[in-house]
């Protein structure tokens, strides 16, 4: 029997009581290699010390560094609460509003629109220091503008004015290019804005459907709910709604009371000639 055996088998007073085993070494007590294997270091717990290049590894070393680590993070943590923590400050919540798929639509529509406009060539936006200008200069035909195009362009002498003839026949060319143009996009905008008169009025008239049904049913009682629904409506309603039916002239207002004939008395009727 070696003496590593000896040590082992020799009962020792440990700080914590008597123990089995050397006193550098517990690996009798806390095992941790399979049974029937051993390492070739002095403790299993230290890894293999008869490789070269590995120092000697204790367990009382391994103690006394995580001693040192726990005082050294007890230390950080007691500085670490003594200093004054700046709260961080909160970090503002975006709301993005809800897109609906009409609103979307409409934002496609738009611009497709001004990539449309922007491919039109001498596109003018309307200002109402030109406003007048243009209004005034309306009623003139566009072919008196072709005939002048064309008494210019056959004499020279008359290419002296403010007239340009080749921008008068650009101009002619740009109106019967985009006149059919304007004409479509005037007729959809009435279109559209017909489209969205008619949605409001569809859905008007079932809303004051629902207030009329609404106030019968609330003159029971016992209809507490739709009572307080009948208030938010009058409110919501406010003077406007359905408008009431104009008397046409001459015809008699409801409510009024017809006035009862008034008899004739037929005048005798006067014979004979004038009195010489």
């Amino acid at each position: 029997m070696d003496a590593i055996d000896l040590r082992r088998q020799t009962p020792r007073q440990g700080p914590r009581g008597p123990f089995v085993g050397s006193l550098d070494c517990q690996a009798d007590r806390f095992p941790s290699q399979p049974n029937g294997t051993r390492t070739s270091a002095e403790c299993p717990e230290a890894p293999g010390q008869d490789r070269p290049g590995n120092p000697v590894v204790r367990p009382r070393v391994w103690r006394e560094l995580a001693a040192f680590n726990k005082r050294r993070t007890q230390m950080s943590e007691q500085v670490t609460g003594d200093v004054p923590q700046v709260p961080a400050e909160p970090v503002p919540v975006v709301q993005t509003p809800t897109i609906t798929h009409y609103q979307q639509i409409a934002a496609n529509l738009v611009k497709a629109l001004d990539d449309m406009l922007a491919i039109i060539p001498t596109f003018v936006e309307a200002h109402p220091d030109t406003t007048a200008f243009i209004n005034r200069h309306q009623g003139v035909p566009l072919q008196f503008i072709a005939t002048a195009v064309a008494a210019v362009e056959a004499n020279p002498e008359l290419q002296g004015s403010t007239f340009d003839a080749t921008e008068a026949r650009d101009a002619l060319q740009f109106i019967d290019a985009f006149r059919p143009m304007a004409d479509r996009l005037y007729a959809a905008a009435r279109n559209l804005t017909f489209s969205i008169n008619s949605r409001k009025a569809s859905a008007g008239n079932g809303a004051l459907d629902v207030y009329a049904i609404a106030k019968r049913v609330a003159l029971n009682p016992l209809s507490t709910t739709v009572a307080s629904h009948v208030s938010n409506l009058k409110r919501d309603l406010g003077k406007r709604g359905r408008k009431k039916a104009t008397a046409t002239p001459g015809s008699p207002v409801p409510g009024t009371p017809i006035p009862a004939p008034v008899p004739t008395v037929p005048k005798p009727a006067v014979s004979g000639g004038p009195i010489g």
